[in-house]
């Protein structure tokens, strides 16, 4: 430590350190101990695909794009190549922000030019959510690793966002720890993901300790006249080295099932994607984390980490025998993550009627055939993953009965945690916590919170409007919902350690009925389903999480559409098309492309859960 940074910081024996990895299109984080000679992997490191540099660029696109009179056609070939050019610019305005205060945006679209500025000030307003949302993670990783923070030795700010002063401001004043940012944080996470990858390689026990690579394989790096693009362009490589070093790495935490008798283990999870896809987050997060911490940590290259990867990736309890096939569309290879999805198909008779019996499956985009979830009863809806994707909570139907259950994915631990509820969605809290719900009072649906170990539930709304469908922001400080008001069903956002009823609205009388709200991964979208009171038709639409500008639809068809959920890597979604008792799942880009239905002909599936 004193050797690479000069802070006098020295991890001895049992010294535990927190690396924080904020990447340019994923989020990793990792605690690790000092043990002897090398460091160990504590607790579960946590991945959050889309909760990166990517964003804030996104983000700072927006802000330009917003600043312009009028809307810009993005299908127009012509605006397009000018946004491309735009989309470069603003990344270049980001890095800027790391050392100006204030940057000037040339804008220069077909018919109109014109100068934005943004200072830095405006910039960390604007990604302050997708900021927290790391801290949020980041605790998680600390809770199932048993470390408080104040026992931490340091925070190891590193990947190639980790520039943004914001960064090191805000970890410092919410662990009160000391930050140590690398001084090319984006090299030295590529280089120590690539160094760790090499684990898995046949050259090296399968595992032991890293090897370093030779030192001119990184002769590139070691002076790039970018370092912004050089430390983006390192990662990418990185994740392709690990790819193509990595044979068996499920994308998700995959759903575990009872092994039948006489059957081996195998895992229950979609086939790695290649190359940058970066197949197996839950092992890159250990792998970029950790990898990266052994650059950071290592005093003269003598240090190395042990028990980097979790073996529970790789070693899954066996699955139960296929469900009947069911006819899907072809996913081309460019196409959508495959993470996998969780359904609600119907069995037996229409929806809502005594004899309908739903159950839980899953299934990934290209999957011909479909799992039952370990632990599924009949009369389970509306199933939901935690953010880590460790956990589910569903709604569960008995008769006349409405109840909240919460298992573990592979099925074990299933529980009841509430009873008499209106037989809504639930949703996690980002820590994976706490649960929102709606349960009725004196005959009027109210939002509570509870935590998911159970207790007395925390009542946050009063009002006898209608509202409905509560889901939780990814900085985990409000509830979005929706409430009627005016004979209009609008979204909100409730905070929810202050619920001032009904919140801040976000969408418009004008926009029409809006109900089942989806937040996006980043926290700045939110798909939602608009009633038109006219024909009765529901469609799918999105609006901006601020409000500040017009919803729009990204599935607008003359069927009914409903239900969205988000795809981990912020660009997707699914969504159920076809009237209540005929459902089926379609996947779309958020741009309105790509639109592929997952399921056809006779299959009945719905209430889809991607994040």
């Amino acid at each position: 430590m004193t050797t690479e940074y000069g802070l006098g910081i020295d991890i001895g024996p049992g010294g535990t350190v927190v690396v924080h990895d904020l990447g340019g299109a994923t989020f990793d984080v990792a605690v690790l101990r000092r043990e002897g000679a090398g460091f160990v992997l504590l607790g579960t490191p946590g991945s959050v695909a889309g909760l990166a540099g990517s964003a804030f660029d996104e983000a700072v696109l927006t802000h330009v794009l917003g600043r312009l009179d009028g809307g810009v056609d993005r299908a127009d070939p012509e605006t397009a190549a000018a946004l491309a050019r735009l989309r470069r610019d603003c990344v270049e305005a980001k890095e800027a922000l790391s050392s100006d205060t204030e940057v000037s945006i040339s804008v220069a679209l077909p018919g109109r030019h014109a100068r934005v500025r943004l200072s830095r000030a405006e910039f960390e307003t604007m990604i302050a959510p997708l900021v927290r949302a790391t801290v949020e993670v980041t605790r998680q990783a600390l809770r199932s690793a048993g470390v408080a923070p104040g026992a931490l030795d340091a925070v190891l700010a590193t990947g190639g966002s980790a520039r943004i002063p914001m960064i090191a401001r805000v970890l410092a004043e919410e662990f009160g720890r000391p930050v140590v940012v690398a001084a090319d944080p984006g090299r030295r996470a590529a280089i120590g993901a690539a160094w760790t990858a090499a684990v898995a390689t046949p050259a090296a026990p399968a595992w032991g300790p890293p090897v370093p690579a030779r030192q001119d394989e990184f002769t590139d790096l070691r002076t790039p006249a970018d370092p912004w693009s050089a430390a983006e362009a390192a990662e990418a490589a990185a994740a392709d080295a690990e790819a193509a070093a990595v044979t068996t790495t499920p994308i998700v935490p995959a759903p575990r099932v009872p092994a039948e008798a006489g059957t081996s283990t195998h895992v229950i999870a979609p086939p790695a994607a290649p190359g940058r896809a970066a197949a197996g987050r839950k092992r890159r997060g250990a792998a970029v984390a950790a990898g990266a911490a052994v650059l950071v940590l290592a005093a003269g290259g003598g240090v190395g980490l042990s028990y980097l990867f979790d073996r529970d990736t790789t070693e899954a309890e066996a699955g139960p025998k296929a469900s009947a096939s069911t006819e899907v569309s072809a996913v081309p290879a460019d196409g959508p993550p495959t993470a996998v999805l969780l359904i609600r198909a119907d069995v037996g008779a229409a929806m809502s009627d005594r004899d309908w019996k739903p159950k839980i499956q899953f299934f990934a985009p290209g999957e011909t055939t479909r799992q039952d979830l370990a632990g599924t009863q009949p009369g389970d809806v509306l199933p939901r993953w935690s953010f880590d994707r460790k956990q589910i909570a569903l709604t569960h139907r008995s008769g006349d009965d409405r109840s909240i259950h919460v298992m573990n994915a592979d099925g074990s631990a299933r529980r009841i945690l509430v009873d008499g509820v209106a037989g809504g969605r639930v949703a996690w809290s980002a820590d994976g916590t706490r649960l929102a719900f709606v349960k009725p009072v004196d005959g009027v649906n109210q939002l509570f919170v509870i935590p998911v170990t159970g207790g007395t539930p925390t009542q946050l709304t009063r009002s006898k409007n209608p509202k409905d469908d509560p889901v939780w922001s990814p900085d985990g400080r409000s509830v979005i919902y929706w409430a009627e008001a005016g004979n209009v069903r609008s979204i909100y956002e409730l905070n929810v350690a202050v619920p001032s009823e009904p919140g801040r609205r976000i969408t418009r009388a004008s926009d029409g009925d809006a109900v089942d709200p989806a937040v996006s991964p980043d926290g700045r979208s939110i798909l939602y389903t608009r009633q038109a009171k006219a024909d009765d038709n529901t469609d799918i639409w999105l609006i901006a999480t601020t409000g500040d500008s017009p919803a729009r639809p990204v599935v607008e068809t003359p069927e009914r559409e409903m239900d969205p959920s988000w795809a981990p890597d912020n660009d997707w979604f699914a969504f159920v098309r076809g009237d209540l008792d005929h459902p089926r799942v379609v996947i779309k880009r958020r741009d309105g492309t790509g639109e592929q239905a997952l399921t056809t002909g006779n299959a009945r599936e719905g209430h889809p859960c991607w994040f």
